[in-house]
């Protein structure tokens, strides 16, 4: 499809306009061939202008020596040469109508051309050269009808103004005027009832002749009107293509945008399919969000804790280092109170022997013995306190002797819990250090989620822009297509229509081929029946003149004046023999005259032209 699409516009420009020289080429050269045949039409018809013309200088000196001639005198050569005149006239007439037709149909010819050329202007040389003739023709064709103007002008001043014309109207009172009782004459009566029945026939003959230019230019209008119907339908089947490639184009363009439509569709699906899968991964991403949330709030409540036990190490260790400084102060105390005993011992043996040396002095010392009294009892107190922390320092000499294992093992135990606790600090720093690397791993992951989603959002936004732009395409393309859907219907409609007329076309024309075929059988069985008939006249001729022969052969017996009758009536059988096949030719020509203007063709619709 998209090489369809992807078709160089430069390279259809040129195959159209290749298309159109070659129509426009085969337009000038149908024009040329009109105007030659226009050309050679109009030299032959002023060719036979001029020979009319001098045909009707010969009628017109006939007709000035018919004039000289006496009008009581109503003789044989008389008539012969009225009804010359009046044939050669009535010939001259119905030969300059049927170039008044012929012109009609050059000028029929000539606007033909010049529509044809109309669409032919870019052609430049040939268009002009083409143009020229044209103009050259119709310059000829205005000459030949000014010409045919002139000799119509001409044969109606010669009707008004014959002498042979207001002749034949008066034959039958002249012939009336005869003497009857002459028995030659009786003859001369016979040939004057001829004369009216040839003048009748004459008369009959230049109607006919009028009628047969008629049936003329109405056949010459039907053979125009078929051209034209041949054109129209020609011109038709041309617009039948026209339509019909219009069609397959618009049929391959509904079928391209139903593809389209198609992948509009499909992609719609998959940007559908890709935001459900955005979605199900954004929910997941939540879900483990969330449970990243959890476990850095379990990671966290787990680092307090480790955070409180370390407060709670640090504090048992503080604890341990006062009690092993009590245990020191403890100690020197301890040997302090051992030296105190000692100097105790040795102040109780110095006292002692004081006291002995002192009896003496006890006199002298009784104002200090209240004092020293007192300092004994409170030195007897410290005594006590003494012996008191003595003992208990005994019992705790040996309470920490047998503690001291104890401790000592408590000590390794606590050093090694110190250890390990240590350990525990180093290892709890190393998590606590991981947890941090993890939560700024997991904030970093957070975070790069967030800009994950916002992108993802961002690119759902725009694929629901595009999927918006695609509905909207979609409904374009549906209203469209429902368009073209209605222009290919009715284009079938006028195709079907145009196929319809066709048909009747052929039809007609082929009624028209019969009611033809039945009318040339027609006027062959009238030909035949007019060849019978005249057969027929000639016998009754053959017989009459044989009745008529007897009397002359008698008469010349008689006298030498009946042998000169005999002379004049052999060349009046003569023109009677000439006159009755004339009488026979024009009653052809009415009978076929009559037949042309009665006939119309079968279905013929006038108004096809």
């Amino acid at each position: 499809m998209d090489s369809l699409n992807d078709i160089n516009p430069e390279l259809v420009r040129f195959h159209e306009g290749t298309i159109t020289d070659s129509k426009d080429m085969g337009e000038i050269g149908i024009s040329m061939e009109i105007l030659t045949k226009v050309d050679l039409h109009l030299a032959y018809s002023s060719e036979k202008l001029l020979n009319l013309e001098s045909l009707l200088l010969h009628i017109l000196s006939w007709e000035n020596d018919f004039e000289a001639m006496d009008s009581d005198d109503v003789s044989v050569e008389f008539v012969e040469k009225s009804l010359t005149i009046d044939l050669l006239f009535s010939f001259v007439d119905s030969e300059v109508k049927e170039f008044d037709g012929s012109m009609d149909l050059i000028r029929v010819d000539l606007v033909d051309t010049h529509q044809r050329l109309s669409s032919c202007k870019h052609l430049g040389e040939l268009f002009s050269i083409v143009e020229g003739k044209l103009h050259d023709s119709e310059d000829s064709l205005k000459q030949s009808q000014e010409h045919v103007l002139e000799m119509k002008m001409k044969l109606a001043k010669l009707q008004m103004t014959s002498f042979a014309f207001n002749n034949n109207e008066c034959f039958s009172e002249d012939f009336q005027g005869l003497d009857i009782e002459a028995k030659p004459r009786l003859q001369t009566i016979d040939k004057v009832h001829v004369l009216r029945m040839l003048e009748k026939s004459l008369s009959r003959e230049l109607d006919l002749e009028k009628k047969l230019t008629e049936s003329k230019q109405n056949e010459e209008d039907l053979k125009l009107k078929l051209r034209l119907t041949e054109q129209v339908a020609f011109i038709m089947e041309e617009a039948a293509e026209v339509v019909w490639g219009r069609f397959l184009e618009a049929e391959n363009a509904s079928v391209v945008l139903m593809g389209v439509s198609r992948d509009l569709v499909a992609r719609h699906q998959l940007i559908q399919f890709n935001l459900n899968g955005v979605n199900h991964r954004e929910d997941g991403f939540r879900l483990k969000l969330e449970n990243c949330i959890k476990l850095l709030n379990t990671k966290d409540a787990s680092i307090e804790k480790l955070n409180s036990r370390i407060t709670q190490l640090v504090a048992d260790n503080l604890e341990v280092s006062t009690l092993r400084e009590k245990l020191k102060s403890l100690e020197e105390k301890v040997n302090e109170s051992e030296s105190n005993l000692k100097k105790a011992n040795s102040t109780n043996e110095s006292i002692q022997e004081r006291v002995r040396e002192m009896e003496n002095m006890i006199e002298s010392l009784k104002d200090n013995l209240y004092t020293a009294e007192t300092r004994a009892e409170t030195a007897e107190g410290k005594v006590a306190q003494l012996t008191d922390s003595n003992i208990e320092l005994t019992d705790e000499l040996g309470f920490l002797k047998g503690s001291h294992e104890s401790s000592s093992k408590k000590m390794t135990t606590l050093e090694k819990q110190s250890r390990e606790l240590e350990l525990q600090l180093q290892y709890a720093k190393a998590s606590s250090e991981a947890g941090q690397e993890q939560q700024n791993m997991l904030y970093s992951a957070i975070w790069d989620m967030e800009t994950l989603i916002d992108e993802l959002k961002q690119k759902v936004s725009i694929a629901e822009i595009k999927a918006e732009n695609a509905e909207d395409q979609c409904l374009l393309l549906t209203d469209t297509n429902s368009e073209l859907t209605k222009e290919v219907d009715f284009l079938r409609a006028e195709v079907e229509s145009l196929e319809a007329s066709l048909t009747e076309a052929n039809l007609d024309k082929v009624a028209n081929a019969k009611d033809i075929g039945i009318k040339t059988k027609l006027i062959m069985d009238t030909v035949l029946q007019l060849a019978t008939e005249r057969e027929r006249i000639t016998k009754q001729v053959e017989e009459i003149e044989v009745v008529n022969d007897p009397e002359p052969e008698s008469s010349i017996t008689d006298s030498d004046s009946s042998l000169d009758e005999i002379e004049v009536e052999e060349p009046e059988s003569r023109t009677k023999r000439m006159l009755v096949i004339r009488a026979i030719f024009v009653l052809l020509i009415s009978v076929l005259a009559a037949f042309f203007v009665n006939w119309k063709p079968v279905g013929f619709d006038v108004n096809v032209g």
